[in-house]
């Protein structure tokens, strides 16, 4: 977004990071020369928390914030690029490539990207990394991997393991603190055994453990965990035994990987046969579990469902699982393990098959109870259990139709989340082990319906036209009329506005006459608005708008209301009520701001622009359409909607501009790319602000706000109370409609004579 300023985020670190001096200093030096940077090493040596505490304190240094992506989970190369655009919150566009849409992003950008746990894509990671740095000059990219990804100007550094005493040495104990590694065991010791000191007596059996450890972080978290049950001179007798057993049992391997595999499978050891086998079927997670899943995909044999819940918390207690705000995880290099023993123990496809009918379940139950009260709730849990559901349907591709049915099911998730093409993606990959039956067709309508909303319109109606196909053959009427449904929006998305009206129409009908109520009306009855308002016709519009409103009332629909409150808000400006317009896209915004539906948004806010300059206000108007191009330009969105909102949006831009400044409409239209999605909702929401000339007081403070000078600095320039100056302020930027300091400073500087 040109001007604007996004944070991107940071994955909140819930332990201290303990030494790297050296290593921090040289990766920033390489990333100042270099365009891409790799760190690598061995498994849980802590190239990720490296990577990341570079990112925490160089982000100043990038102007359009510091991004993660997380590969950990992804499993197919293919969808790469896809991840990057989502972890960069970034909207597909229509005809157009994930890399296509990630270069024209980040073209003109100072930005850092982490591509983190690369090796397993390494050379789709390879192909994106480079194209994005050829393509964006201001981009820096900082991966880690076990091994360098090979592209022209790469950069590497290797990270070693933390410092340790050396062996046999006798290291005062106050000199201790100066190996990284003791320092990061007496921190986790301190965690897991709260007291926890080196002392003389245990200072020689903490060292000995470090230098057995070779000083990977991992290996040192893992010993420290068994402090609970272990005196450090037990620990270490036990680590050495059974170090130099598994070192001999695999001399192929690089020492390093001997010792972390060694720690592993010695935590594992140490747990009892119950733990060891949950700890197995737990492997089959993607991207953490919650409790609720555990029986279904777990409980078995040995296992049984009481004993589960149990035996999670000594899971975690071993620190072999994590836990936040009630969600467990394994790190990767614990869940690879496991799964290589859920291999040993032959129960890998039996448990991999359970948690896919766990999902398939989930999914099932989120489709019938979408269109009701719990939709939200539906949104974040699909969401959070996103990894999963992936996970779910590659497994299922084994059997096309299970496939076929976890993907349709999840139709309205790929559309409302935000999740278009990789919806596509295992659509297509399904649908092309062929098939007839009815997970079949449902696919095909989802796959039409996905591929329509991305505006590739002839790809969409084959499909449609395959799916009518089927549903008449097999008798199917329902699914035949979704089909009709997906077909008229593809004529309305074309201008074929009477054709699409029949059409919607009809299904409507029909979906009226079913003994319950189908959700194709609630898809059906907002597109057959908004068309009719495309014609010309908002009164019949609005004739729709008391059925649709009771429906989603009754229901506790949320999501659909949003598209409700669009087209009656458009049907409003065209009988000219703009400010009853501007009240019903104002509700609109608020919901689509809760399901993160950006396209929706950037529908919404447009409209509100051409309300707000009806209502005489050209400034907010120009900021209103200022915040949807900065939306589309954050999210890498294309011209949204159909000819008819491209020209409304350009009909509001000049009705903007002929109204009387100051200020004028660049200033504020810039001011309005600038602000990030909340702050750009909570604008869009806000009421117009008393927009009359600041007093000569108001003046001085907001000319000493752009001096950079605090509330408090400016009460001691001023000679007035702290409050008064916050007074100040808070008066100043809700009368000119800025939310931040740094918006009044810029919009001072921006009041110089040009």
């Amino acid at each position: 977004m040109t001007g604007g300023t996004w944070g991107g985020h940071l994955p909140q670190q819930l332990t201290s990071f303990v030494g790297r001096r050296r290593e921090m200093s040289e990766v920033k030096r390489l990333l100042s020369t270099a365009r891409l940077v790799t760190l690598t090493g061995v498994g849980g040596v802590g190239k990720t928390r490296l990577a990341l505490r570079v990112a925490e304190e160089s982000r100043r240094g990038f102007p359009a914030g510091v991004w993660v992506v997380e590969l950990d989970q992804v499993r197919d190369g293919a969808l790469t690029a896809q991840t990057v655009v989502a972890s960069l919150d970034l909207h597909e566009q229509a005809g157009r490539s994930p890399v296509e849409v990630l270069t024209e992003y980040l073209a003109g950008r100072h930005l850092l990207l982490i591509l983190d746990n690369c090796e397993h894509l390494v050379g789709e990671v390879a192909k994106v990394a480079d194209r994005l740095i050829r393509a964006a000059p201001g981009l820096r990219v900082l991966a880690t991997s076990r091994e360098p990804l090979g592209v022209d100007g790469e950069a590497t550094l290797v990270v070693p393991p933390l410092s340790v005493p050396e062996p046999g040495r006798a290291v005062p104990l106050p000199d201790l603190s100066r190996y990284e590694a003791v320092s990061l065991f007496a921190e986790r010791a301190a965690s897991v055994l709260p007291g926890f000191e080196i002392t003389e007596a245990n200072r020689a059996a903490v060292a000995d453990t470090c230098h057995l450890v070779e000083g990977l972080p991992l290996a040192i978290e893992l010993a420290a965990a068994r402090l609970r049950v272990l005196a450090p001179e037990q620990l270490r007798d036990r680590l050495s035994d059974r170090l130099a057993l598994l070192t001999r049992g695999s001399r192929v391997a690089p020492t390093r990987q001997q010792t972390l595999r060694a720690c592993v499978e010695w935590s594992y050891d140490l747990c009892t046969r119950a733990e060891r086998r949950l700890w197995a079927r737990l492997s089959v997670f993607a991207g953490g579990f919650g409790l609720d899943a555990l029986d279904d995909v777990c409980a078995g044999g040995e296992l049984a469902t009481d004993d589960l819940e149990a035996l999670v918390t000594t899971l975690t207690e071993k620190s072999i699982i994590t836990t936040e705000r009630g969600r467990y995880r394994m790190l990767e290099t614990l869940r690879d393990y496991g799964a290589e023993r859920l291999v040993e123990l032959a129960e890998a496809d039996r448990v991999a098959r359970r948690h896919r009918d766990h999902y398939a379940a989930l999914a099932a139950r989120a489709a019938a109870a979408w269109v009701g009260p719990d939709q939200l709730a539906w949104f974040r849990t699909l969401n959070r259990e996103h990894a999963n559901l992936q996970a779910a349907i590659e497994y299922g591709l084994r059997e096309p139709e299970t496939a076929q049915e976890l993907a349709a099911n999840l139709w309205f998730f790929w559309i409302a989340c935000g999740f278009l093409r990789e919806g596509r993606y295992y659509l297509e990959r399904a649908l092309a082990s062929g098939g007839t039956g009815r997970a079949h067709r449902r696919a095909l309508w989802a796959c039409a319906f996905v591929t329509g909303s991305q505006g590739d319109l002839d790809v969409a109606e084959a499909l449609v036209r395959q799916c009518r196909a089927e549903a008449t053959a097999a008798g199917d009427t329902r699914l035949e009329t979704y089909a009709m449904e997906t077909y008229a929006m593809i004529l309305a998305i074309r201008g074929e506005l009477d054709a699409a009206v029949h059409h919607m129409r009809a299904c409507a009908a029909y979906y009226r006459t079913l003994d319950e109520l189908d959700a194709g009306l609630l898809r059906t009855l907002p597109m057959l608005g908004v068309t009719l308002v495309m014609r010309g016709d908002p009164d019949a519009a609005l004739e729709l708008a008391p059925e649709c409103q009771e429906l989603c009332a009754r229901l506790g629909e949320r999501w659909q209301r949003s598209y409700v409150d669009h087209f009656v808000g458009l049907a409003l400006r065209g009988k000219g009520e703009p400010a009853r317009a501007a009240a019903r896209l104002s509700a609109a915004i608020a919901t689509k701001h809760q399901f993160h539906d950006i396209v929706g948004l950037v529908l919404c806010v447009e409209p509100l622009a051409g309300a707000t300059a009806e209502l005489g206000d050209g400034a907010r108007a120009a900021r209103l359409l200022g915040i949807a191009e900065g939306l589309r330009q954050a999210f890498g969105l294309p011209d949204v909607g159909s000819r008819f909102h491209v020209a409304e949006r350009r009909r509001a831009e000049e009705r903007a501009r002929a109204l009387p400044p100051p200020p004028h409409f660049e200033r504020e239209w810039r001011a309005g790319c600038a602000l990030d999605l909340d702050e750009a909702v909570a604008y869009a929401l806000a009421s117009p602000p008393d927009r009359g000339p600041l007093t000569p007081r108001e003046r001085e403070v907001a000319a000493l706000v752009g001096q950079g000078l605090t509330n408090r600095e400016i009460a001691g320039r001023l000679v007035i109370s702290t409050r008064t100056a916050e007074s100040h302020v808070h008066h100043i930027l809700t009368k000119l409609g800025f939310v931040r300091r740094a918006q009044l400073a810029a919009w001072i500087a921006g009041q110089e004579p040009d």
